[in-house]
């Protein structure tokens, strides 16, 4: 099942939920039938712009630009039935659009209706930038932006009146297009409903990258498609991690810097900006308000445990302890992430933000902690060391040793794209492993232990990879479809996160 998170709730470029190169294809279910939709080679000239031709394997085709001026319809056509020109394009939502914008356009429209005839006729279009919504389709589940347009049109074809009215709604995913639509044309004939969900398509999103530092040496993002480093700051962050705090879509970067305080980095401005003066000593991102926008759980030495979201700017705080480990997971299933925590001499904790109840789940402090659904029930399980006794999977209020030693590093990812994470764990002088918990099965992946790991799919393929530290041997990234790893850097990297920036 594919899911594409990342809708926006602030500011968000339209061209990546619009993917319009040549080649690209979808495949809806229409009425029971499959329906493919591809963007043709080349360009049409409609009044002297350069459109590209959306075809439908039922005859249907709109002409679309995809620009600095937004997502622009000037023609649409079924073949056998009518075409229609716009001298003014419509625009469903502008290069950078908000929920809730609003765009008007009037103009003239030539309309061809098939055994009526031919005429000029004034339109009007509002096009509503809707809402947030995820949705099932035959694909997957996908976050959404839900966008409805109405055109008008009347005149009259050979002395007869005809109104007609259109309303169109595209669900729209970051990266993959529409991936559900309904239209109903009314006419004098009557009214023509249709709608399509999305079964598959050739359109991919683009692969994680790598955030990493190098003591020393700075802050850089790897872009394993390409091969290239790319610094983003001279200085060594202390802390990295990724998420969607701003709700484009995109990852953007939380760090710290040692002595000047904890930012947020947007790959896709260059920009720092600071949301604290203190140094951050504890990092995670998650949805914990389930609003489709990552928050930031930290912890200031010595000041607590708060959670911080970018799009008030507020920091709340949800205990007056530091905690010593956060990880972010959907452990109840209900869409909202929630928080489980270790409090030294005070256990392990899971945090509910949208209840404010702190839950104990285990006495003893954990040693480490990775979230992940590691059985496929949609609900997400945490991994969990405890000094001495042992590695252990906390699944639905029940802990399971999956091991009697204790784990040195844990990493959840989707390494085998079965829809289920595996573990990724380095035991001291032992190895590094993957660990498969439906089964109990640990695979070797190399004699050495693995200093520091963090998953992302950075070939975007649909599964996993591990990108990992051997000390004194460099960085290099794991691949267990193909049981290889690769070098990328001849040093070893300090810090990771991975995202897609």
């Amino acid at each position: 099942m594919l899911a594409c998170a990342g809708t926006a709730s602030a500011g968000f470029i339209t061209a990546d939920y619009f993917p319009a190169e040549s080649g690209d294809a979808w495949t809806y279910v229409v009425g029971g039938l499959f329906v493919t939709t591809t963007v043709l080679p080349g360009t049409t000239n409609i009044n002297g712009i350069p459109t590209k031709v959306f075809q439908g394997s039922d005859g249907f085709e709109q002409n679309y630009t995809v620009d600095a001026y937004g997502v622009r319809l000037h023609r649409q056509s079924q073949f056998g039935d009518y075409e229609m020109t716009f001298d003014t394009p419509i625009v469903f939502v502008n290069a950078v659009a908000e929920i809730g914008d609003v765009e008007t356009e009037n103009g003239v429209a030539s309309l061809t209706i098939v055994g009526a005839g031919s005429g000029a006729f004034v339109f009007n279009s509002i096009s509503t930038v809707e809402a947030m919504e995820t949705i099932s389709v035959d694909l997957g589940i996908f976050d959404t932006v839900r966008v409805q347009t109405i055109v008008t049109l009347s005149g009259s074809i050979n002395g007869q009146s005809v109104d007609v009215t259109i309303t169109l709604v595209n669900w729209v995913a970051r990266d993959v297009g529409v991936v559900r639509w309904e239209e109903t044309f009314t006419a004098p004939g009557g009214t023509v409903f249709a709608s399509g969900d999305l079964f598959s398509t050739n359109v991919t999103p683009p692969p994680d990258a790598l955030a990493l530092t190098f003591t020393g040496f700075g802050t850089w993002i790897y872009d394993d498609d390409t091969g290239m480093f790319t610094n983003i700051h001279t200085g060594g962050a202390a802390l990295l991690v990724a998420g969607d705090f701003d709700g484009d879509g995109r990852d953007e970067l939380a760090l710290s810097f040692t002595g000047f305080g904890t930012w947020i980095y947007d790959d896709d401005t260059g920009i720092f900006a600071n949301i604290h003066t203190a140094d951050a000593a504890v990092l995670a991102a998650g949805d914990f308000d389930n609003d489709g926008t990552d928050e930031l759980a930290v912890v200031f030495a010595a000041f607590g445990t708060w959670i911080y979201d970018d799009d008030t700017g507020i920091f709340a705080n949800i205990h007056t302890a530091d905690a010593a480990l956060l990880a972010a997971g959907d452990f109840d299933n209900d869409g909202a992430d929630e928080l489980a925590l270790s409090f030294t001499g005070f256990g392990t904790w899971i945090y509910d933000h949208g209840t404010g109840i702190l839950t104990n789940v285990h006495t003893d402090d954990a040693g480490l902690l990775a979230a992940g659904d590691f059985d496929n029930d949609g609900a997400d399980e945490f991994a969990v060391t405890f000094a001495g006794a042992g590695t252990w999977v906390f699944d639905g209020g029940v802990l399971i040793n999956i091991h009697s030693a204790d784990a040195a590093l844990l990493v959840a990812g989707d390494f085998d794209n079965d829809g289920s994470d595996e573990l990724a764990v380095s035991f001291t002088a032992f190895g590094t492993w993957i660990f498969e918990y439906v089964g109990g099965v640990f695979a070797n992946i190399h004699t050495a232990d693995a200093a520091l790991m963090v998953a992302g799919d950075f070939d975007g393929d649909g599964s996993e990879e591990l990108a990992l530290v051997f000390t004194g041997f460099g960085t290099w990234i794991y691949d267990d479809d193909t049981g290889t790893l690769a070098n990328i850097h001849t040093a070893d990297a300090a810090l990771f996160a991975a995202g897609r920036f």
